[in-house]
């Protein structure tokens, strides 16, 4: 088994050239694993995982130990992979909702073109138990298919993670308007 660690100021983001640390990781049932596209990006994402992060797993305390960000290149795109304790579910789910996603049961499985043939590739982690996938609730922007309202929210979130990791902001974020794609001033 190969794995690399990247050591960050306040945590471990665990990087991997195979997938099998992760695999075996995910048969341990007291486990949650949420999967998420970083890049290309995935709205809400990034904030979502900093507001889990720094609401529940302080960063520089004991609970930080039980937040671990694994990073994945899968199919030319990167992802994470969050390891939280399978009990905390409800916090993240609330969490998500509040950043316009939500959690889908299982991995993200995508149609790919290996050496000229079509097919499905599912994630490199298939046990799908204690897996979700993040994705965007049915009315979030990211389906509006409009650059302005995507750019107003992407400097939101923007705003909003420096926010959480440069000033220790974990209050509540309001998003309604935004992923709703409504101007309420109107």
């Amino acid at each position: 088994m190969r794995r690399e660690e990247v050591i960050m100021e306040d945590g471990i983001f665990q990087s991997f050239d195979n997938y099998d640390y992760l695999i075996e990781a995910t048969k341990n049932r007291s486990k949650l694993f949420i999967i998420g596209m970083l890049f290309p990006r995935r709205l809400g994402a990034m904030l979502f995982s900093s507001l889990l992060e720094h609401r529940y797993y302080k960063p520089g305390t004991a609970d930080n130990e039980k937040f671990i960000l694994h990073l994945i290149n899968w199919q030319e795109m990167h992802w994470w992979v969050i390891e939280i304790p399978r009990e905390d579910i409800d916090k993240a789910t609330k969490t998500a909702e509040e950043v316009g996603l939500k959690f889908a049961d299982g991995i993200p499985t995508m149609i790919a073109s290996e050496r000229g043939k079509i097919g499905w590739q599912p994630f490199p982690v298939t046990d799908g138990r204690n897996i979700v996938s993040i994705e965007y609730l049915p009315n979030h922007v990211a389906y509006k298919n409009d650059p302005k309202l995507t750019r107003i929210f992407e400097d939101l979130e923007i705003t909003y993670v420096e926010s959480v990791i440069m000033h220790g902001y974990i209050g509540p974020v309001d998003f309604k308007v935004i992923v709703e794609g409504k101007d309420e001033t109107t």
